[in-house]
């Protein structure tokens, strides 16, 4: 049964990304500070959504689930979820650091950076 919760989880994740390149930003144009502030906002949210569902996943170990009970509490599985996240998340800011001198270097304009880094 956790492959439905994988099959579940990879689909959300693919719809995510198309709605996002495909339909969220189909135009070009500068992005605002606030809307950066969204987004952030927005995916953060979906994360802390997730967890919520790993901590029920673990906690309550549902019969659509072949999880073993003694392997990983709710607790224990969000703090490692939460831990993980926070984790790439602090790795990925070096990340916006070369993206942005790779954009100067190459003087790429303001309104063309999201279509070129995608």
């Amino acid at each position: 049964m956790s492959v439905y919760i994988w099959l579940f989880f990879l689909t959300f994740l693919f719809t995510m990304v198309a709605l996002d390149l495909g339909v969220f930003h189909k135009k070009i144009e500068i992005p605002s500070v606030q809307d950066a502030l969204r987004w952030t906002i927005l995916w953060v949210s979906v994360s802390l959504l997730f967890n919520v569902f790993i901590y029920f996943l673990y906690e309550h170990n549902g019969p659509w689930t072949d999880l073993k009970r003694g392997d990983l509490d709710g607790m224990q599985a969000v703090s490692q979820f939460l831990l993980g996240y926070v984790l790439e998340l602090s790795l990925s800011v070096d990340n916006i650091f070369v993206i942005a001198m790779v954009f100067s270097y190459f003087r790429v304009p303001l309104e063309l950076q999201h279509r070129v880094l995608f």
